[in-house]
């Protein structure tokens, strides 16, 4: 995982105020020059055509001139939320992009040369879903790029300590996510709590620590720790290790135990992250 430039997409929300300014620390702590803030614009005419159920269109001179007033008006604000999140020493860069549902979030990370994506959401109908459309869980596990998710404002902006949920029962391939986790803990030098979340009973837990401590080697960690837990879910597992041992992000992989749509917005993980206002860290662990 390098770290040329983040990514933070706004829908000019409370949350996405949220994003913006936990980006602007983050690249502090990094030594990243510069966070682009990305604004999507959909048409007028794409807006009026699902609104009416593709009964009604505008002339093309009316949608035209109508995108002309949104895009300024649109790149107005996202220019002064840029200047509300600034920090001494990052550049925020403001951008309104028109999006005819096209695109999908890896074309802007390669356009704008980011390596980190990061985006605020409270529920599922928020920019990813503007931008993925209703494909927005099956796109979201095709992103080759990290990105981290808020729900809430994190208590604290500075990452001490990550816990990240393994599987070990995957096969090597399907754990490649964790490079770009340990590469991240490495350069904020942060503690990865590894926990194994024991749910069905097929591995023991010694078995699990054992096994835990070969990937650990395998994937050349150092700054680390290991923790089992019996649970009926990798949710409930989560909220119940966040409240114990407190830490300042969770980081998942996309092919762990449940589904990707789930664990960020499913009941039990949104509680998990409202309740602890953790930061949710999201590698995709099978690339290709």
């Amino acid at each position: 995982m390098q770290t040329g430039k983040i990514l933070v997409t706004t829908d000019l929300t409370e949350i996405s105020d949220i994003a913006a300014e936990y980006a602007a620390d983050l690249a502090v702590q990094l030594n990243i020059k510069e966070v682009v803030l990305l604004n999507l614009l959909i048409p007028s005419h794409i807006q009026i055509t699902a609104a009416s159920g593709g009964a009604y269109y505008l002339p093309y001179h009316v949608t035209h001139k109508l995108n002309d007033v949104l895009f300024n008006k649109r790149k107005d604000l996202v220019e002064k939320q840029a200047k509300k999140c600034s920090k001494p020493g990052v550049t925020i860069k403001p951008v309104v992009e028109v999006n005819h549902n096209t695109s999908d979030i890896n074309h802007f990370m390669i356009e704008y040369q980011a390596d980190l994506l990061v985006t605020g959401s409270r529920d599922k109908f928020s920019f990813m879903e503007i931008l993925l459309g209703s494909e927005t869980e099956k796109m979201i596990r095709k992103i080759d790029y990290p990105m981290i998710v808020l729900t809430d404002e994190p208590i604290s902006s500075t990452i001490d300590s990550i816990v990240l949920a393994i599987d070990v029962e995957l096969e090597d391939k399907q754990q490649k996510g964790l490079e770009s986790v340990t590469e991240f803990a490495g350069l904020l030098n942060a503690h990865l709590q590894l926990l194994y979340v024991i749910t069905n009973g097929n591995i023991s837990a010694t078995a699990a620590i054992e096994r835990l401590h070969q990937l650990a080697k395998k994937k050349n960690m150092h700054n680390f720790s290991i923790n089992t837990m019996e649970n009926s879910s990798l949710e409930s597992a989560i909220r119940n290790f966040s409240r114990k041992y407190k830490p300042d992000m969770i980081a998942l992989l996309t092919q762990g135990k449940g589904k990707l749509h789930n664990l960020i917005y499913g009941s039990d993980t949104a509680g998990v992250i409202s309740e602890t206002d953790l930061p949710v860290f999201v590698a995709r662990s099978v690339l290709g």
